[in-house]
């Protein structure tokens, strides 16, 4: 089956997913939201599209969640003497704007420039999960690692989100804002015992 993708082609993809997966920047788990000729297209044309991929999102597998999965797997745990904010971290985030709230997980990992990636992985609605990755400026000072950055989502789902946060060996704070939305995270770091 040819799929619309957001290049203004097609795509054959397999992964049909209720999960949205942002780990390439603008990046749907379900191969794109547009038609071919999204430029031109009416109104009525658009209608379908958004039905025909609210059921694929719904019907599909797991793409991003399975990707998150490994890369959680493989990822160390952090060790009885964690050094800075890499590693495994679980909690939940909160919506300040309507108290919508899910469960959240992160890998950080430090890239060689010093930055720092941050790969979320949240369920919301108890239906839908979602992953993408942020890299994120982090200062340490005596133990407490603040850190700030920003990513770029799709406007339907708030356009750009920034984050400012704090963290210590064992515990994140975190909160965001987008033009739609706006809450907390809120995390400690992973033990292995809560699988």
């Amino acid at each position: 089956m040819r799929i619309p993708d957001m290049n203004g082609g097609t795509s054959s993809r397999a992964c049909l997913s209720r999960d949205l997966d942002y780990t390439q920047g603008i990046k749907l788990g379900f191969a794109g939201a547009y038609p071919s000729n999204h430029h031109s297209t009416s109104r009525e044309m658009k209608k379908p599209i958004v039905i025909l991929l609210a059921l694929l999102v719904l019907l599909g597998t797991g793409c991003s969640s399975t990707k998150f999965k490994r890369e959680w797997k493989k990822t160390p745990t952090a060790l009885t003497d964690p050094q800075g904010m890499e590693g495994r971290w679980e909690g939940s985030w909160l919506s300040g704007h309507n108290g919508h709230k899910g469960k959240l997980r992160c890998i950080v990992t430090k890239q060689d420039d010093g930055s720092h990636d941050f790969y979320f992985y949240a369920t919301f609605w108890k239906l839908f999960s979602g992953a993408y990755t942020s890299r994120f400026d982090v200062k340490e000072n005596d133990g407490t690692y603040s850190f700030s950055g920003s990513h770029q989502m799709p406007k339907l789902y708030g356009g750009l989100y920034t984050y400012e946060g704090t963290a210590t060996d064992t515990d994140f704070d975190a909160t965001y804002k987008c033009r739609i939305d706006h809450g907390t995270f809120t995390m400690k770091r992973y033990q292995p015992e809560n699988d």
